[in-house]
């Protein structure tokens, strides 16, 4: 006796997936497309029955109102999180990937986002451009910053074009800002074409923030063979290692030369966190080695022996000598 099995009816009722080849239209013959087809059909005929059947409505005048809000000031991001629907439904509206139309739902939804963008996602962009162009100042590049946000270089060039940013890139900006603002950066071009520009460091911004504010800088530019005081201070008092410091060698060479008349050698590749201060045994580690050749190539005098309380007994043998031969 042969047993029948009966499969459940909601394996029809499972939207079958989108065919990749033909995603704008149906194309006789490709089973995706037929079996996308047969599905729509059933679910169009269950809502006729139902009276709950609304036609698509058409793409043209959502596309039209998508474009008028982006002249407007809104961007895609704003108005997906406005409407509350799927981005890629927005995206292919806008693009022309569909053109079939889209349910009554969808439509109101995107129609109802009217108005000006809200002020929250869109701020000035003055202390943006500012704190970009300070971090160049002091060596970061616009790929440096792109970098550490995680963003391509294109999107920071496109955000010194802007007169407002979204609070989101304001934000971010500026953390990451205060993270760099103390510690000098690896680009000497940088810095070059941020003295070329006029574009002011962090230390010469009192409120950055403000668009009537104006940095405090020197009438005469920075030399290139100058040392940057501030970075100087910063190495002495520990909160900068050789590695921030070393790309720019007059930062280098004087805060070598001010640590030289207190520390030993060692005690400044100690404090410095010079590459190989902690590789060999004390006094002879590779760190120590580099010192002493940069003092020695730079003309910079070791830290003075300190003069003994207590003569060597050598030395008092030596003296008395003298004296009796002086006798």
């Amino acid at each position: 006796m042969t047993t029948t099995v009966k499969r459940h009816c909601t394996t029809k009722d499972r939207m079958p997936p989108t065919c990749r080849q033909h995603p704008a239209a149906r194309t006789a013959g490709c089973p995706t497309c037929q079996a996308r087809g047969a599905w729509y059909n059933r679910q169009r005929r269950r809502r006729v029955r139902a009276g709950t059947w609304e036609p698509l409505t058409p793409v043209k005048p959502i596309a039209a109102h998508i474009e008028s809000l982006i002249a407007d000031g809104w961007t895609m991001r704003q108005i997906i999180a406005q409407a509350g629907v799927d981005a890629g439904a927005v995206s292919d509206i806008r693009n022309g990937r569909r053109t079939r139309g889209v349910t009554a739902v969808t439509a109101a939804a995107i129609l109802g986002v009217t108005g000006p963008a809200p002020d929250r996602w869109s701020v000035p962009a003055v202390g943006t451009h500012r704190r970009i162009r300070a971090l160049g100042a002091i060596g970061y590049t616009r790929r440096d910053i792109a970098g550490r946000l995680g963003i391509t270089k294109a999107a920071v060039d496109q955000w010194i074009e802007l007169d407002r940013v979204t609070a989101t890139t304001r934000d971010k900006v500026a953390a990451l800002y205060d993270e760099l603002c103390l510690t000098p950066g690896p680009s000497a071009m940088a810095r070059a074409r941020a003295r070329h520009f006029g574009y002011a460091p962090p230390m010469a911004w009192d409120d950055i923030d403000d668009p009537d504010a104006h940095p405090i800088t020197d009438a005469e530019p920075a030399d290139d063979d100058a040392y940057d005081p501030i970075t100087v201070g910063l190495a002495i008092d520990g909160r900068l290692t050789h590695t921030q410091i070393a790309s720019h060698r007059p930062d280098l060479v004087e805060t070598v030369r001010r640590l030289a008349t207190r520390m030993t050698d060692q005690q400044i590749a100690d404090h410095l966190r010079w590459p190989g201060a902690d590789d060999g045994p004390p006094g002879r580690t590779r760190g120590q080695g580099a010192v002493n050749q940069l003092r020695n190539r730079e003309g910079i005098p070791a830290m003075p022996k300190p003069a003994l309380a207590v003569p060597h007994p050598s030395t008092r043998i030596r003296r008395a000598r003298r004296a009796r031969q002086a006798a």
